[in-house]
């Protein structure tokens, strides 16, 4: 008798063992990460890069940006393009300001990377170069930032867009 009861206490503990872990799997939902509200989701994707598109005003410009929303596309950012055009960029959306930093690891274009905050405030601009020897180079952004806007070589100059600068929607 005192096996058999040894026996059914196992079994029960490991059933709610099972159960436990179950629930905690199904009541896991995926983090969610926010576009700003200076976005506008284009329920389109990049022919290239496959990433999702979205338009941004800047000044009297639209652009049209990539966004970076895994970090698995994060990671890879604008690695091996050859040709950014002109009011074309890749918006990296994180789900808090923090400091950043960015490298132009097999990045083939010279960029401007944009530190914005999560109020949609250009906190920091770096003019980088494509990394031709290991170690790249960071960038590190001097304020924390939620968004990085990566635009082509001197664009933020043609745009105005300055430390201070804020992104909305429409003008």
């Amino acid at each position: 008798m005192l096996r058999h009861d040894r026996y059914r206490m196992m079994v029960a503990l490991g059933l709610l063992l099972i159960a436990w872990v179950f629930i905690g799997a199904v009541s896991a939902k995926p983090k969610l990460i926010e576009l700003p509200d200076f976005v506008e989701y284009q329920f389109k994707m990049h022919p290239e890069s496959n990433l999702p598109m979205a338009k941004m005003k800047a000044g009297e410009a639209a652009l049209n940006v990539e966004l970076a929303l895994t970090s698995r596309s994060q990671m890879n950012g604008l690695m091996h393009r050859y040709i950014l055009p002109q009011n074309a960029g890749m918006l990296f959306v994180f789900a808090k300001e923090a400091p950043r930093s960015f490298w132009m690891k097999n990045t083939k274009i010279p960029l401007d990377i944009i530190y914005i905050d999560g109020k949609g405030v250009v906190v920091d601009i770096v003019k980088a170069v494509p990394c031709i020897a290991d170690p790249c180079p960071s960038y590190p952004s001097k304020a924390p930032a939620q968004y990085v806007l990566e635009l082509g070589k001197n664009e933020s100059d043609r745009l105005g867009i300055e430390i201070g600068y804020q992104f909305r929607l429409s003008n």
